[in-house]
């Protein structure tokens, strides 16, 4: 959390700042607002992982949508078919718009699952095409440190800002992020995601509600159990922790990537 906040001061000192200074403003008011509300921020460091058996984790972790889709994107990369949206959509059973000249990583619907397959090394891509990655064979294993890859990847690129960076969105998952590692934590986040926010205006209404939204998208997707309170499931929590730990929620890694370049 503070180093988000060093990151959008960084911004505004380098005048680098691409959105509006009202943005600017609620961006840094949602944030302070939070930190200051928060007496412990959670990090992963802070999370105790509970004693799950191998064999515990990789049943559950092999039930989750996320894994059952690279499996159809690893099955697909062995046909030779050239990579495109189309193509991708079409091996994960979708019917969205996309066409042969897009990229997946280019359609909402397909981003994150063709993200985790390439990010987590199930799927490889060059010059010549796609083709079954490093990790293929103990995703077909069902191995639990490989399926806990793949796991901990689709919750990094949930997480992770985009090449543009929307600040207003990273607020949102820094939120989130705390969120998910509190549902790790004896004293659970409550689960209250019904809450009406027709109070709120401009950034504030939006931040909220992408926060909702990501985490129903979450329980949607299995990762979190939804109720009173918000619990990650003991046998997802390494991959669940894995994944937090490695997001880029600002963008901070690609723009020193970039500066040093």
């Amino acid at each position: 959390m503070f180093s988000a906040l060093s990151y959008l001061t960084f911004l505004d000192d380098e005048d680098i700042w691409s959105g509006s200074d009202a943005d600017y403003e609620h961006c840094m008011e949602d944030l302070t607002d939070f930190v200051d509300g928060v007496p412990d921020t959670l990090t992963p460091e802070d999370i105790t992982l509970p004693e799950v058996s191998a064999d515990a984790e990789s049943a559950a972790l092999a039930e989750l949508a996320i894994v059952r889709d690279v499996d159809a994107l690893l099955a697909w990369s062995s046909t030779g078919r050239p990579i495109d949206a189309k193509e991708v959509a079409a091996a994960l059973g979708l019917t969205v718009p996309a066409s042969t000249f897009q990229m997946p990583a280019d359609v909402p619907e397909l981003a994150h699952a063709w993200t985790t397959a390439v990010s987590s090394g199930v799927v490889e891509i060059s010059d010549a095409g796609a083709a079954p990655g490093p990790l293929a064979a103990n995703v077909r294993a069902r191995e639990a440190d490989a399926l806990r890859t793949v796991v901990a990847a689709h919750v990094t690129a949930q997480l992770s800002a985009d090449d543009e960076i929307d600040v207003s969105a990273s607020v949102a998952d820094s939120f989130v992020a705390q969120a998910v590692l509190a549902a790790m934590t004896p004293d659970p986040p409550e689960g209250n995601l019904d809450e009406n926010y027709d109070d709120l205006e401009g950034e504030d209404k939006r931040t909220a509600e992408l926060v909702t939204a990501k985490l129903r998208a979450f329980i949607d997707q299995g990762l979190l159990v939804g109720g009173e309170v918000l619990l990650v499931p003991p046998e997802l929590r390494h991959a669940v922790l894995d994944g937090v730990g490695r997001a880029d929620i600002f963008g901070t890694v690609a723009a020193e990537t970039s500066a040093e370049d």
